[in-house]
């Protein structure tokens, strides 16, 4: 059996006050669900915009507030970033964490 698929995450912190980024978090590794090709599960804007992806990452509902919108996400040898959506049940309280991973380069790192 071959070794589970993983992920890496480096938390984004933004911009100091002075419009300068800030330093990159410590990266980690999460192992997914599964991944899937890209997708179109977020809309934006007034007239429903769709944000185009090159992979879908499902984690488990531990990972919960692990992950947040433009964390950097290596995949599969591409350098992204996230656009987090959680998706939980109102009956089964089942679900998960979907990542709709962007390249960010166009290049794999």
């Amino acid at each position: 059996m071959s070794e589970p698929e993983t992920v890496t995450i480096t938390p984004t912190f933004g911009y100091n006050s002075g419009g300068d980024p800030l330093p990159d978090g410590t990266p980690f590794d999460l192992t997914p669900k599964f991944i899937a090709p890209g997708n179109t599960l977020r809309e934006f804007g007034v007239g429903g915009d769709l944000e185009q992806a090159e992979f879908t990452v499902f984690l488990e509902l531990t990972d919960l507030g692990k992950v947040k919108d433009d964390d950097r996400i290596g995949v599969r040898g591409k350098d992204c970033f996230a656009r987090v959506q959680d998706w939980i049940s109102p009956r089964t309280h089942r679900g998960v964490v979907a990542i709709l991973a962007k390249n960010r380069t166009g290049t794999s790192q």
